[in-house]
């Protein structure tokens, strides 16, 4: 398919995070575009970006920064610099192995089980948060899901309904078969 890369971004205020699979590693404009969606739907702005050099670092991407004032940290090369993302990223792949070896998928098809990972990571609540929320009481509400928390402005949306359309990746799908006709 030519998809080679991975390119993961998150908020770390939040843990909502997003995986891009591009042909080459020069992603600069896909991250550009999302901060700009993560700050519209927030209202926030972006005080640090923390980010690896090389093709993701693009001049367009640090002029656009800079100009609202976000500080620009490079992460180094080979070293767990940006502990955030790469914890994130670790759940990423963990998820992303269960949904592989779960679905019996090979290994050509990782570039739709990543997403898929960071998707449900999303949708799911945070550990420490249901940690700090102790035990979940009649009339108590739940913490909230990154998802809620960005794209629902943190109102609590149904999970029976959202996990009831979330499927096992690889595993259920719906097709339509049609006869054959030779002549």
């Amino acid at each position: 398919s030519g998809y080679n890369h991975a390119t993961h971004v998150n908020d770390i205020h939040t843990n909502f995070g997003k995986m891009f699979c591009p042909k080459t590693k020069a992603c600069g404009d896909k991250i550009l575009h999302w901060i700009k969606w993560v700050q519209h739907l927030t209202g926030r702005t972006t005080l640090r970006l923390h980010i690896d050099g090389g093709e993701m670092k693009t001049s367009k991407l640090v002029a656009e920064m800079e100009e609202q004032g976000t500080e620009i940290v490079e992460n180094l090369a080979d070293v767990h610099s940006n502990t955030t993302i790469e914890r994130r990223h670790r759940d990423v792949i963990q998820i992303h192995n269960a949904q592989m070896h779960t679905g019996h998928a090979g290994p050509a098809l990782w570039e739709f089980s990543m997403p898929n990972a960071s998707e449900v990571i999303n949708l799911s609540i945070p550990i420490k948060a249901l940690r700090a929320a102790g035990r979940m009481q009649h009339g108590k509400q739940r913490p909230p899901t990154p998802f809620e928390q960005i794209e629902g402005n943190g109102a609590p949306i149904s999970m029976k309904k959202l996990w009831a359309d979330m499927h096992p990746m690889f595993a259920k799908c719906v097709g339509k078969v049609e006869a054959v006709h030779i002549k």
